[in-house]
């Protein structure tokens, strides 16, 4: 009972907000947009109500159509109704099926057995999968309860023994440290060493002091070898040793002139004269090494001079052979 608006007895009007005018007639102009009510369509707005129509006729009880005629929803009088836009799919109920959807084959899509209430969707029962799942899950824990996460910003993974001893892990840069290996297809030990000098393999004793290496042209070096035998490319190779070359009696006899490759005429005499072998003491030594850059030994021996021209040849035994070139 609170008043909203009047006349007062001295003739002025009066409202409880002034606004309120002005919004009466704003609601007064938009009631002129839709249809009236007795045109049996209720209040609509005319533009609406000029975009469809209700039709009645032999197949429909009662229909909603557009401008075009076409029908958008209908009842039939078989009591079936009528909706264009769902024609892909209906709704069934059956003894089987207490609710169902179908396609246009009649083929379930999915819906509720009767029988056990279970939902079926794409022909998978929705009950069986949830429960199966569970079991999965139950199962997946069982396994993996004896696994931990550790966060830790100095391994991104660790493996440890029954101890709590770390025994490998992956760094945060990537890299794989395991602290003990065994393999069939590796050596049970190995090592890694990055050389600056680039040296490819390097062998070591016990107290790492280098034996032998092989250097980035892939050639060997070692300090000294014993072998009994030596292969160049496959084929043996004879190495005479110090004190065989030492103790070999001289005989110009044995030399075949045939082995030496490079001499002109085999014919000529053996320049070289044993009975002419000279001595020499260190001081002759340090004369030939001021006079050619090279050392010899403090004592021992030199051949007389030879005259000789390119292709001549002379040799003290078949080991050690010149050739004037």
């Amino acid at each position: 009972n609170h008043p909203l608006l009047g006349i007062q007895q001295d003739g002025t009007c009066w409202a409880a907000k002034a606004q309120w005018l002005d919004d009466i007639k704003a609601i007064k102009e938009a009631l002129k947009t839709f249809q009236p009510k007795e045109d049996g369509k209720g209040l609509i707005n005319l533009d609406v109500a000029d975009s469809f129509f209700y039709i009645s006729n032999d197949e429909y009880i009662i229909a909603v159509v557009d401008a075009e005629n076409r029908i958008l929803a209908g009842i039939k009088y078989d009591g079936e109704p009528y909706f264009p836009n769902h024609e892909m799919y209906s709704v069934i109920t059956n003894v089987e099926w207490l609710y169902a959807i179908i396609d246009a084959e009649s083929k379930v899509l999915g819906g509720f057995r009767s029988d056990d209430g279970h939902m079926v969707v794409g022909g998978i029962d929705i009950s069986t999968f949830i429960s199966d799942a569970i079991i999965d899950i139950s199962d997946i824990k069982e396994r993996t309860a004896h696994l931990s996460t550790i966060i830790n910003d100095e391994y991104l993974s660790i493996e440890i023994d029954a101890d709590g001893k770390v025994i490998g892990y992956i760094a945060p840069d990537g890299s794989h440290y395991l602290y003990k290996v065994k393999s069939e297809t590796i050596p049970e030990e190995f090592s890694h060493i990055e050389d600056p000098e680039g040296r490819t393999e390097i062998v070591t004793d016990a107290e790492d002091n280098v034996l032998a290496y092989r250097d980035s042209d892939g050639i060997r070096h070692e300090n000294g070898m014993e072998v009994e035998q030596f292969y160049q490319k496959g084929n043996k190779v004879e190495y005479a040793t110090k004190s065989y070359v030492d103790t070999k009696p001289i005989d110009d006899s044995e030399i075949v002139l045939s082995k030496l490759d490079g001499v002109v005429d085999y014919s000529l005499e053996n320049l070289f004269d044993k009975n002419k072998i000279r001595t020499y003491d260190s001081d002759f030594a340090t004369k030939v090494f001021n006079a050619i850059g090279r050392k010899t030994g403090a004592t021992g021996c030199y051949s007389n001079n030879i005259p000789c021209k390119e292709g001549d040849w002379f040799t003290r035994n078949d080991f050690g052979t010149g050739i004037v070139v």
